[in-house]
Parts: C-alpha cells; sequence; structure tokens
C-alpha cells in the first residue's frame, strides 16, 4: 500500500511539473512580443528632426544641443508660440561659425561650438513677429537675436518655421554689428525688418541710419543658412529715403536666355552707378558688373535699364538677380531691390 501512495504521488507531482513547463512555453514568448510591440510604438513617437537642422549638427554642434526642451511640443501642424519660440533650438551661420545651441527663457551663454570652447552670449529681443513663411498657412516666426562680441553687439533676424510641433531653425540674416532693432513683422510671406544701424563713414559707431529690409525664405530648402534678402532702403542724413525699385519685367516670369530690367532710383547712386548680382537657386554667384543710372543731376532721381545674356553665364532654371546701391565708403549696401526669374533656352 506504501509504494501504491507513493507510486501515486509521484505521478501526481510529475503532472503539476509538466503542466507548469508548458504553461511557461506560452506565457514567455507572449510576454516578449508585448515589449517588441512597446519598443516599436515608442520609437515612432519620436520627434523628426528637420534636414537643416540634422546637416548642422553633422558639421559642428555646442554642447549644449542635448539639452531637451522642457517646453511640450505642439501638434504637428499647430502655429508657433511666444514660449515655444523663445525656448527654441537655433542652428545657423553666425559670426562665420555654424552653431547650434538651445534658448532658455530667450538666451543662450556657453560655448561657441563643440570646435570652439569661447563663451558666447545670445540674447534674443522682446519682439517677436508670427506670420506665415512658407505657404502651409501656418503661423511661423521671426525673431532679433544679438550675439556680444568685444567691437559691438551682432544683430541677427531669424526665421522659424513650425514643423512637427518644434520651431525649426530655417535661415538668419545679419543686420550689423552695433545695430538697434526698431520693428519686426511677417506680411504676406515676407519678414519686414526696421532698424537703426551705424553709418558707413563710423561702421563702428553709435547707429544713426535708419534702414528698411525685406527677407524671405531661400529659393532651394536646405542650400543655405541665409535667408533671401530681398529689398532694403535707407535714409540720408537729410531724411530722403534711397530706394531701388525694379519696375520691369513682372515678379516672377518666365524668360527666355536674355532679360531686360528697369528700374528707377530715387537718389542716384555714387558716380552714377549700380551694381547687380545674378545668383543661381542654390544663392550661388555667377555674375556681377555696374548698372549705369541716368539722372538728370547728382543726387537726383534717375532711371536704368540691363540687359543679361542669362544662358552665357550658365543659368538655367530660376535666378535670382539683385540691383544695389553701394556705399563707396566701405561697400554696405544703402539701397537694393531685387527679382526672381524662370529661365529657358529658345526653341
Amino acid at each position: 500500500m506504501r509504494t501504491t501512495g507513493t507510486t501515486a504521488t509521484s505521478s501526481a507531482v510529475l503532472r503539476v511539473f509538466t503542466f507548469l513547463a508548458l504553461a511557461l512555453l506560452v506565457v514567455v514568448p507572449a510576454v516578449g512580443a508585448g515589449c517588441a510591440e512597446e519598443t516599436s510604438t515608442t520609437t515612432s513617437q519620436v520627434t523628426p528632426t528637420s534636414a537643416a537642422t540634422t546637416s548642422s549638427l553633422a558639421q559642428t554642434t555646442t554642447t549644449t544641443s542635448a539639452i531637451p526642451s522642457t517646453v511640450p511640443s505642439l501638434p504637428a501642424g499647430e502655429p508657433l508660440t511666444l514660449e515655444h519660440v523663445r525656448n527654441a533650438e537655433i542652428t545657423g551661420l553666425f559670426d562665420q561659425t555654424i552653431m547650434s545651441f538651445r534658448l532658455v527663457d530667450g538666451s543662450y551663454k556657453g560655448p561657441r561650438s563643440e570646435n570652439d570652447p569661447s563663451t558666447v552670449n545670445v540674447t534674443v529681443s522682446e519682439v517677436v513677429a508670427f506670420g506665415d513663411l512658407n505657404g502651409d498657412e501656418v503661423d511661423d516666426a521671426a525673431i532679433a537675436m544679438t550675439l556680444d562680441k568685444d567691437a559691438g553687439a551682432l544683430l541677427y533676424i531669424v526665421a522659424l518655421l513650425s514643423e512637427a510641433g518644434e520651431p525649426a531653425s530655417a535661415g538668419s540674416h545679419f543686420v550689423g554689428s552695433g545695430s538697434r532693432l526698431e520693428d519686426l513683422s511677417i506680411i504676406d510671406g515676407e519678414i519686414l525688418v526696421a532698424a537703426t544701424v551705424p553709418g558707413p563713414e563710423d561702421p563702428t559707431g553709435e547707429p544713426v541710419v535708419p534702414i528698411t529690409a525685406t527677407l524671405r525664405l531661400p529659393l532651394v530648402e536646405g542650400t543655405n543658412w541665409a535667408l533671401l534678402h530681398t529689398s532694403q532702403t535707407s535714409e540720408t542724413p537729410g531724411g530722403d529715403v534711397r530706394k531701388i525699385t525694379i519696375t520691369y519685367p513682372d515678379l516672377g516670369p518666365a524668360v527666355s536666355s536674355v532679360a531686360l530690367i528697369k528700374g528707377n532710383v530715387t537718389i542716384a547712386p555714387f558716380e552714377n552707378n549700380l551694381v547687380y548680382t545674378v545668383y543661381d537657386a542654390e544663392m550661388t554667384e555667377r555674375a556681377q558688373g555696374p548698372v549705369p543710372v541716368e539722372a538728370p543731376d547728382f543726387g537726383a532721381p534717375g532711371i536704368f535699364e540691363l540687359t543679361l545674356g542669362l544662358l552665357d553665364l550658365g543659368c538655367t532654371g530660376r535666378v535670382f538677380v539683385t540691383i544695389s546701391d553701394l556705399s563707396a565708403a566701405d561697400g554696405s549696401i544703402l539701397a537694393m531691390d531685387s527679382i526672381e526669374l524662370e529661365v529657358f533656352a529658345p526653341g
């Protein structure tokens, strides 16, 4: 009887262990599959980085670029807010160095880059402009940013696009050293800047010359750190406005191998010569030369006419042409207008 009882007990124990082993074989793969699915879902929720930011970080990145934002991301397609703009990650070409850093409540203090540990102080102006810059009907932003330097603060305008709920750097424009921002706005996809800059006779002095400038996104996204500088005016000491206006052709026409550009100036330039510059779509300079101005007297209003053989310059597709009045003292822009053309070969 003992032998029979022991055998029965052993058989029962064996059946229990067999059942537990089979249960473990079923449960363990199920748990593993759940982890894999959760990991995949978490990875897919990572906010993508814009192409411009990715390429810049590969070149040089400050030690602060890894600092996460403490501001929650916006839903994709939502307009930017002041809080997000003042805590944005900024990437661009500043003071001849590609920098990438995160603002904290509108400021940054830290190394210029991984290769340059010298400290840079960045401050964002209280004036922030909101509006659509890329035609997606979502508000982007433009900020004015100063970088402290021994020779004076460097003033930049930076465009920020709303991408996947985050502000993404889309280009910058250098206004000048020791310049003072007066106003900033976004109208019809362009950034309008009003500032006061030092005069050409004393570029390191106090800001005394009022200017206005218009900027927009580059022709080809990600090909250039600079915003497209489309026009500029300035005031003389007497309060007269230097302005160049291209009157022909209309904006954005298709032209053949030769382009005719006409316009006028409110004040004739030094030696009655303006300067034209031709850029391709990636903002590579293709040609530069003089533009004679016809004016009845020195400093009087005048007109100009320019014929460009664009195919002879190796230009096809989209090109960007500027007409500028440059200072004889330091080469700075006194006035400028521009036009975008579409070039095609005849026949």
